[in-house]
């Protein structure tokens, strides 16, 4: 299975249960074959993905503000 079809399986999944769990757990083994600047961006990705506030307001197509 790769990346894509994981996500979509796990957004699908999300929909269903009404829970917003995305991603893998990345083994301490994993991230020693990254490199600095992976490890970086993988730390920013976290940050902005678990802010409090979300920046936009996503709302079904054809349902007005």
């Amino acid at each position: 299975m790769n990346y894509k079809d994981t996500l979509q399986t796990q957004i699908l999944e999300a929909v269903g249960n009404k829970k917003l769990a995305f991603g893998a757990d990345l083994s301490e083994g994993k991230l020693k074959h990254f490199q600095d600047e992976q490890i970086g961006n993988l730390y920013e990705l976290m940050l902005e993905s678990t802010k409090p506030n979300r920046q936009f307001d996503i709302q079904e197509e054809g349902i007005p503000k």
